[in-house]
């Protein structure tokens, strides 16, 4: 359309977006009478445009943002169900054959000595895989986690003799402090006496991560559930326990990238 001197382009509907900005306000402060009011219009109506045009790369970046956001979520999600899902389906399973030795995990004792109900369990299993006939021997691994009279080994040995077992079939190892050190000095005792293979014996939930430990320190490992014998932990407790394991398993992968793990002594 022509305006006076100004010749301003129609094509989508009014100005176009080529015309320069800046010969534009020109033409819209200098332009007098009728002419000047119209291309001040149009200028008017070009920013407006320019605004909402903005506002909805604006809303379409945020709207991308959060669907990348919900997308990372459900992905995590769906990662952290499936490791646990893993977790517990092989802690389900007895692995348990004919080995050099039995090694019973400790876990918790209470002030004044008393063993906790996981550690009890466990060294009902040992018992019972000794008694069946699968190992001549038991390995009780667990330190002073705890300022208390007796050692997490200590405690589940004598559980363990308490159901008959004979006192010169257990071992102590009671210098670890965590699954790790578990696997490395039971690993240790083991080798002095020229065994190769393991029955591992904790709770189903602890298993996963247990064997990879013994795996890397050496060992034939072959995981034994304490449910076999206990029968099925509170699924809520066992739940958040495989949550705990997976930073567990998170930290020992960290660790063995690094170099820094302990399982090889």
């Amino acid at each position: 359309m022509s305006i006076g001197w100004l010749r301003v382009s129609s094509r989508s509907e009014g100005l176009s977006r080529a015309q320069p900005v800046s010969a534009i306000k020109a033409a819209a402060t200098t332009a007098p009478g009728p002419p000047g009011k119209i291309c001040r219009k149009l200028l008017g109506d070009w920013s407006a445009g320019a605004g909402a045009n903005c506002g909805r790369v604006v809303a379409m970046r945020r709207s991308r943002g959060q669907r990348l956001g919900l997308t990372i979520l459900a992905a995590a999600v769906i990662g952290l169900a499936a490791s646990v899902a893993v977790i517990d389906a092989y802690g389900l399973v007895d692995r348990a054959r004919p080995a050099d030795v039995i090694v019973v995990l400790g876990s918790q004792v209470y002030p004044g000595g008393r063993p906790g109900q996981s550690l009890s369990r466990r060294a009902d299993r040992a018992a019972a895989l000794y008694r069946q006939g699968y190992a001549d021997h038991i390995i009780c691994a667990g330190g002073f986690t705890e300022p208390e009279p007796k050692s997490e080994a200590q405690a589940a040995c004598e559980l363990i003799v308490n159901t008959g077992v004979p006192r010169e079939a257990v071992i102590l190892e009671d210098r670890s402090t965590s699954t790790e050190e578990n696997a490395a000095y039971s690993a240790l005792l083991m080798r002095e006496r020229g065994w190769r293979s393991a029955i591992i014996v904790s709770d189903g939930y602890h298993l996963f991560r247990a064997t990879l430990m013994f795996e890397r320190a050496g060992i034939m490992a072959y995981p034994s559930p304490a449910q076999v014998t206990a029968g099925p932990m509170n699924p809520v407790e066992r739940f958040m326990r495989e949550i705990r394991e997976m930073a567990g398993l998170a930290l020992f992968g960290v660790r063995v990238l690094l170099g820094v793990d302990v399982t090889r002594l």
